[in-house]
């Protein structure tokens, strides 16, 4: 009998949409009989938290990160997946990030939001987008880690 890793357990347990008292009931009655397979909820739930990147700031308003804790963690976790060769010695990450583009999203029940350019929610779509576009350039032009939240940031691959 193999014991799940930490790892293999948090992957266990998000996979399968457990609570944490489902895991631990699953944990208690492999135990019982004599199969000391799972680690502790403790442990599970240490290597949670070392999937979260630094500095997050969590408000009414929203979520903060800098933009800087969010590629030194995604490096670093990228790079515990792999094997990297002695004879490496750069490794250039490649990725991309925008706009997420969602949209399209059921707008039920969601307050009307006045732009920073003076939209109302009396405007027809199509001065929405234009006026989106061109506070997205400023936004750009001096992006700061207030801006992470509405982009969307993907890693494509590691080149060495």
């Amino acid at each position: 009998i193999v014991p799940y890793t930490s790892e293999e357990a948090l992957a266990f347990i998000l996979n399968a949409g457990m609570s944490k008292d489902m895991y631990i009931q699953t944990r208690l009655g492999a135990k019982k009989r004599n199969a000391d397979i799972y680690p502790s909820y403790e442990r599970v739930r240490e290597v949670k938290r070392q999937c979260y990147p630094q500095g997050v700031t969590i408000t009414e308003k929203g979520a903060h990160i800098p933009l800087q804790n969010l590629l030194n963690h995604t490096i670093t976790r990228l790079i515990k997946c792999i094997t990297i060769p002695p004879s490496v010695k750069r490794i250039q990450l490649i990725s991309k990030w925008g706009y997420d583009g969602s949209s399209g999203h059921s707008e039920y029940m969601q307050k009307p939001v006045d732009s920073v350019l003076g939209h109302s929610s009396s405007s027809t779509s199509d001065d929405f987008n234009r006026l989106t576009k061109i506070e997205v350039e400023k936004e750009l032009q001096s992006l700061t880690d207030s801006n992470l939240f509405l982009i969307t940031f993907v890693p494509l691959r590691l080149v060495a």
